[in-house]
């Protein structure tokens, strides 16, 4: 062999070992962006939890005389919307606050729900339940309620509508909607 044809070797191994080289950056580079999207993703919704915690902290919501004045008279011990109106002012504002933060908390779990941090199983038996409880309480007090959350509830009702009735025990104020949004 002459030293021309080891040169040529040369050159061919060493153009493999740059390829090599080439594709083992772009796979590195790319999985160091989805690290760092997920590490995004991670910090969004701890700094949407860390909102959360801090309106769970600052209000004094479920006063146990206030849940029993809302208890629905039926077996699934829920509770009963209309029943606000009967409240003073003072019990009214804490319902406000309490359904403040229940809005918080369920617009928190669709947003993780939305990032892929809460699984969907776990999601749809959780928190649609707990909107089929809140929704019309938010309704019946003028909470504001985030897009988010109502096309969650728009999308419970449908799944209601297809598989039976949906739950609208208290429905809200004289001239709001009956369904959500």
């Amino acid at each position: 062999m002459t030293i021309a044809e080891l040169g040529a070797i040369g050159e061919f191994v060493g153009s493999i070992a740059v390829l090599a080289t080439l594709i083992y950056l772009a796979t590195q580079i790319r999985q160091n962006t989805r690290s760092m999207e997920d590490n995004k993703k991670f910090a969004m919704a701890q700094a949407f939890q860390a909102r959360c915690d801090m309106a769970i902290q600052v209000s004094h919501f479920q006063r146990p005389e206030i849940m029993a004045r809302l208890a629905a008279d039926s077996p699934d011990g829920g509770l009963d919307w209309t029943k606000v109106d009967d409240l003073s002012p003072e019990m009214v504002a804490d319902v406000k606050r309490w359904l403040n933060v229940a809005h918080l908390i369920s617009d928190n779990t669709c947003y993780q729900n939305e990032l892929g941090l809460i699984p969907d199983d776990h999601f749809n038996s959780q928190n649609l339940s707990y909107l089929s409880m809140w929704y019309p309480g938010w309704q019946r007090v003028g909470t504001p309620i985030s897009p988010r959350v109502q096309s969650r509830w728009k999308e419970f009702l449908e799944g209601q509508v297809a598989n039976g009735p949906s739950f609208d025990r208290a429905g809200p104020q004289k001239g709001q909607a009956t369904q959500g949004p």
